[in-house]
């Protein structure tokens, strides 16, 4: 087998073989192939918005999943799925930072599976967040399905605001 792999060739374009068997010739692609966030937000055929931020590099999407509002990030470790699960102009958490969200999600007792709780000071906002590997569908989903749930228990056990925002309600003028 050593020595039996040739790498590329003169010119590789995305899309063609870059590694060839030299013993048969059998060729293949070993490189992942890239493919824009924004090609795989529209191929989820909900409607959506892409956002960014001013000049800086933040972007992303807002995308209508049954009537929940999801907030995706376009990160470089990939897409992170966010659903609003809660607000509070009050909360400061046991030690004064409660930007993790850590105390939340223990104090709500709700297995999140692979998502997980936040809560931003600077806005007063819990999130669930998961990222959307391997899946976007199935981030999605779950976030969307969870979001209630802890909006409830986030209502019940630290008195906070449940109502998320609608899609809808995102772009009202």
């Amino acid at each position: 087998m050593r020595g039996e792999v040739a790498l590329g060739g003169c010119i590789i374009e995305p899309g063609q073989p870059d590694l060839a068997c030299s013993a048969c010739g059998h060729e293949w692609l070993s490189a992942k192939v890239e493919v824009e966030p924004e090609e795989v937000v529209e191929e989820l055929g909900r409607p959506h918005s892409f956002w960014m931020v001013g000049e800086t590099e933040e972007r992303g999407a807002f995308v209508d999943w049954d009537g929940r509002a999801l907030l995706l990030r376009f990160c470089p470790s990939g897409i992170v799925v966010d659903a609003h699960a809660g607000f509070s102009g009050w909360y400061e958490g046991a030690v004064g930072d409660a930007e993790d969200g850590a105390e939340l999600q223990e104090g709500i007792g709700i297995d999140l599976g692979a998502a997980v709780l936040l809560y931003r000071e600077a806005d007063e906002r819990a999130w669930l967040r998961m990222p959307a590997h391997p899946s976007l569908p199935e981030a999605c989903q779950h976030v969307a399905a969870l979001a209630p749930v802890v909006a409830r228990a986030l209502e019940r056990e630290f008195d906070f605001d449940r109502t998320p925002p609608g899609f809808e309600e995102l772009f009202a003028e």
